[in-house]
């Protein structure tokens, strides 16, 4: 099943009220026949009919304008009742027995009014829902549907993107959407990666590079080899996690919505109970009896309850989609302002994942001066494809090359380099065995400092040094001193020796640091860390940081980090931004703060109808306004979050 049909599958059933479950033209049907609904009641009200007539309007009106809703309520509660092997009525039911009751007591009139009051606020829960799934939607519409993929004669044929197969070459030209992930084997250009990371600048990629589906070629016409299927895409997957979260809803809006048929019951209970008994307890006449039954049906409905939650959820985690900040389910949203301590890996999460040229030194020796050293030492690392020796080439960029040297790369040992009858060697201290006070000195500052160091030598003396450093990224610092803001305990995993840990840890302000840590070890740590905090959540990149997100309370990927760490993360940072950690634990305490207020909101409107419909004057039309009219607060209440603070 492709992505796209799996998303709408999905959907149909999410909500009794979701518009995305109806097909877009049985929606439009009713939303035209709804006002063709209120138009019918407006001629009714200022033509000159009779009576019966108008009367007779206003019912066809009422059923013209409500049928949507009247019917889902209806097949719903069937659908559920046949499951369940229990009725299983909801709110939509309520309000058709109060709209058909008013028929029968001949105010159709206020029945039209309930219908079209309901059907409203319907329509509005539907707006609020639908401009939340939208993100999905329009995430979608960023994929490109079809590919130009070169045949075996060499031939340009368009296919669809769902069939390209692995190790299929397809061309892009300039200005063209990339249709799914693959490989450059011809070309070169700046790609817009916007879609994917968020970022405004180009990237330039050259043959070799991995390019992504959804982005944009802006430059040349590229020719790329196919290496995953469309299913199995980057953006592909971010359509997935979207689609996920917003199936995944709090528990507390599951709890709703199991005990809503429980509550429904009890009222159409009290309703039949009234109607036997309501004379002998109030002294009521029939039509005073019929008519306070009907209005407590209506002000008994529990439907702002019934969307307290949802939409303010899926509002939460549209906004946060926005921010480039995914989540696979809204229960994972809401529970994150529980977090007490968050475990950081160190590399490329609050470091920049390579290493840094910090400093060196270098001292003149047998004729050679210290730049003479550098150049030899950039002629070298040149040759050689390690992370110290491109960050050595990166700094001294301008340095010339010496090409007639001969250059060794021994693995176990280090560099070694020949130049004029001298041997000159670039390795780690541990290899040199008696080290002068001198250097020893200057390697164990260094090392405190958390870098790494590499000795130069020549013909097995040292004279001088490099020293490198994974440096934090700069936002890391500010997020820590968010959390310690918050209460929240920032610890550090790592594998490296204690010194190197504790300096970044130090320069970072982290609360505890774990270092000298094994791959296979990091899920174990996090299992100890949740016996000592109630609510633990992961940070990692790698592959060696699944099991660890897959053991805490909430896992958050970086999303430029391993494919399995998305996959089994609960949170995705797309820009690798670490404050949208802050800031999405900000909205789980907004949607924790809106969703009460809409619980408490929707509890007292209810009960505050019923005592009026039990000891004052309430009508079915000022009933039916005020309740949906709170249904509609709380619905606007909820879209608060569709925006983000900046705190």
């Amino acid at each position: 099943m492709d992505i796209q049909h799996a998303y709408h599958h999905d959907c149909e059933h999410h909500h009794v009220h979701s518009h995305e479950g109806h097909h877009h033209h049985e929606s439009k049907t009713a939303l035209l026949l709804y006002f063709a609904g209120i138009i019918l009641t407006i001629l009714a009200l200022i033509l000159p009919f009779s009576p019966t007539i108008k009367q007779v309007l206003f019912a066809l009106s009422l059923f013209i304008s409500g049928y949507h809703v009247m019917f889902e309520g209806i097949e719903d509660t069937i659908e559920k009742t046949k499951i369940r092997h229990r009725l299983t009525p909801n709110a939509h039911i309520l309000m058709t027995l109060a709209a058909i009751g008013t028929v029968l007591l001949g105010e159709a009139l206020e029945g039209a009014v309930l219908i079209f009051i309901f059907a409203g606020v319907h329509f509005l829960e539907d707006y609020v829902e639908g401009k939340s799934r939208r993100e999905i939607t329009n995430l979608m519409s960023l994929s490109p549907k079809k590919a130009k993929r070169l045949n075996a004669n060499h031939q340009l044929e368009e296919v669809l993107v769902e069939d390209l197969h692995i190790g299929d070459y397809i061309q892009v030209a300039n200005g063209e959407q990339i249709p799914i992930d693959g490989m450059i084997i011809k070309g070169i250009s700046s790609i817009d990666e916007s879609t994917i990371n968020g970022e405004s600048i180009p990237r330039e990629k050259q043959v070799g590079d991995t390019v992504y589906g959804a982005t944009i070629n802006l430059d040349a016409p590229l020719v790329i080899q196919v290496t995953k299927k469309y299913s199995q895409t980057v953006f592909a997957k971010i359509v997935q996690v979207v689609s996920q979260a917003q199936q995944n809803v709090p528990k507390i809006a599951t709890k709703i919505d199991r005990y809503e048929p429980v509550y429904v019951n009890f009222v159409i209970g009290i309703f039949i109970l009234l109607l036997l008994f309501g004379s002998m307890l109030f002294g009521w006449s029939r039509d005073v009896l019929f008519n306070r039954s009907l209005v407590f049906l209506v002000s008994a409905s529990p439907c702002a309850l019934a969307v307290s939650v949802v939409p303010a959820t899926l509002s939460a985690i549209s906004g946060l989609a926005r921010a480039k900040t995914l989540f696979k389910g809204g229960n994972y949203l809401y529970q994150l302002k529980e977090v007490q301590a968050i475990a950081f890996d160190k590399t490329g999460t609050l470091t920049q994942g390579k290493p840094q040229f910090v400093n060196y030194e270098m001292q003149s020796r047998d004729g050679f001066t210290s730049e003479d050293f550098v150049q030899l030492a950039v002629s070298m690392e040149a040759q050689v494809n390690h992370p110290l020796a491109q960050a050595i080439v990166t700094r001294f960029s301008d340095v010339a090359r010496i090409e007639d040297m001969e250059i060794k790369n021994e693995v176990g040992v280090g560099v070694k380099g020949y130049y004029q009858g001298n041997e000159f060697l670039i390795a780690k201290p541990s290899h040199f065995t008696a080290l002068d006070t001198f250097w020893q000195e200057k390697v164990t500052k260094n090392e405190k400092a958390g870098c790494t160091v590499v000795l130069f030598a020549l013909n097995q003396e040292v004279i001088g040094y490099f020293a490198f450093q994974d440096l934090p990224k700069e936002q890391s610092a500010e997020v820590i001193a968010q959390l310690r803001k918050q209460n929240i305990k920032s610890i550090m995993i790592t594998g490296d020796a204690q010194l190197t840990a504790q300096s970044i840890a130090d320069k970072l302000e982290i609360d505890e640091v774990i270092s000298e840590v094994l791959p296979e070890d990091k899920a174990a740590i996090v299992q100890k860390l949740q016996q000592k905090y109630d609510f633990v959540a992961m940070v990692g990149d790698g592959v060696n940081d699944a099991p660890a997100l897959a053991k805490a309370d909430i896992g958050i990927a970086m999303g430029q980090g391993s494919d399995i760490a998305i996959e089994t993360a609960d949170m995705i940072l797309m820009q690798d931004e670490l404050p949208n950690i802050t800031q999405a634990i900000q909205v789980s305490h907004r949607l924790e703060k809106i969703t009460n207020q809409n619980m408490i909101f929707a509890m007292l409107s209810v009960l505050c109808l019923i005592g009026l419909t039990f000891f004052g004057h309430l009508s079915v039309l000022v009933s039916v306004t005020l309740h949906e009219g709170s249904t509609m607060l709380v619905l606007l209440n909820s879209l608060r979050l569709l925006k983000l603070r900046k705190e």
